[in-house]
């Protein structure tokens, strides 16, 4: 006897930074849809696709084929597909082929199912929130938005500074709002300006994937709450991978610390695993040359008073002064800490030729960094 089934919210759904499944089955009739012959689009699909894949490049090789099927099913919004796998590996193909391609911003995470008698095999029947009518108008307006930053960003002479642009043109497009109608698809930002971390991820990595530039989503854990899953962006800059998470760097904190956002861009893995906890495997590194500190000298490779001297002399003029300092290690955080708490840093200050009566900063113990207000 074959199996049907109805699977609703599949995939991760990421509320906030939490994610939430829902699993319904019950026998009902076999929708006796014709399976369509989609392999020549497949073949199309595939070919055409320049993405880089790295949700695809973890899976096994007996699942990348599957991945392609239904990649190909999505784009072409077919009503059905044949997968060479077994029920439990279709959540997880579902979610690296979403999360690879937030272009397919019309998939819903719905879809009916059919097992074969020997649950070898599943015929899926996606379930899709825009038809294409629906989708060509709604692409045509993600268009018009995405082409004037991405003119501005393809005038940048680095990878940082185009990578900077988009990371902060998200930030600065969007809103935080939980329970938007389009969260978690990059419809969220382009469109509506209100998103959750989904949206924020697969808009930066739609940009991202527009200017060939190497990167990808990557499902993490919150440690402060182990609960909460949540996604930040996996990017290569001059042929380095970092991290950036563009949710967190519009977090709005109590006081007001410029350049706050600048905390969670470009993070080695060794940050990543301070803050969050990966569900998945991640590239080690431990680049730091195309962070926004590094940037701007203010990374400090050791303790180093003449170079604090020198960061806060660059801020003298600036009318709204904030001082962006980040460690290469721990006890190098904790020496720089230390002068903070401590009267020294007016001898700092006096050294870069300015006077400050009062002075707080912010600081974040996984990454190392300091925000610095003065006045």
């Amino acid at each position: 006897m074959k199996r049907y089934g109805i699977i609703l919210l599949t995939s991760l759904i990421l509320f906030g930074c939490s994610a939430t499944q829902k699993a319904e089955e019950k026998e009902q009739k076999d929708p006796a849809v014709e399976l369509k012959q989609t392999s020549i689009q497949n073949s199309k699909a595939i070919n055409e696709d320049t993405c880089y894949k790295y949700q695809r490049s973890l899976l096994h090789e007996n699942l990348q084929d599957d991945y392609d099927r239904l990649y190909g099913a999505l784009l072409y919004h077919e009503s059905s597909v044949l997968l060479d796998c077994s029920m439990p590996y279709v959540m997880k193909l579902f979610d690296a082929v979403t999360f690879d391609h937030p272009e397919l911003f019309w998939s819903n995470y719905e879809y009916n199912y059919k097992e074969s008698d020997d649950k070898e095999s599943v015929t899926l029947y996606p379930s899709y929130a825009y038809d294409q009518e629906e989708t060509a108008n709604l692409q045509k307006q993600v268009d018009a938005v995405a082409e004037e930053i991405l003119q501005k960003a393809e005038a940048k002479q680095t990878d940082y500074e185009r990578v900077k642009l988009l990371y902060d043109w998200i930030i600065d497009r969007s809103d935080y709002v939980n329970k938007e109608e389009n969260n978690q698809n990059m419809l969220s930002v382009f469109l509506d300006k209100k998103a959750v971390c989904a949206g924020y991820s697969k808009s930066f990595k739609y940009l991202l994937d527009q200017l060939h530039i190497p990167n990808a989503i990557i499902l993490v854990q919150v440690i402060e709450n182990p609960e909460e899953y949540h996604v930040i962006n996996m990017v290569q800059m001059d042929k380095q991978w970092y991290y950036l998470d563009p949710t967190f760097g519009d977090i709005k904190i109590e006081k007001s610390y410029n350049n706050y956002r600048y905390a969670y861009f470009a993070m080695t893995s060794a940050e990543v695993e301070n803050i969050y906890a990966p569900q998945q495997e991640i590239k080690q590194t431990a680049a730091y040359k195309d962070s926004f500190f590094y940037q701007r000298d203010a990374y400090l490779k050791g303790y180093d008073e003449n170079q604090i001297i020198a960061i806060i002399a660059s801020n003298i003029n600036n009318p709204d002064p904030c001082l962006a300092i980040k460690c290469d290690s721990r006890q190098t955080y904790e020496q720089v800490k230390q002068l903070l708490r401590s009267q020294h840093i007016f001898d700092l200050f006096q050294s870069a030729g300015y006077n400050p009566q009062e002075f707080e900063y912010y600081s974040l113990d996984e990454n190392y960094c300091f925000f610095l207000n003065y006045w």
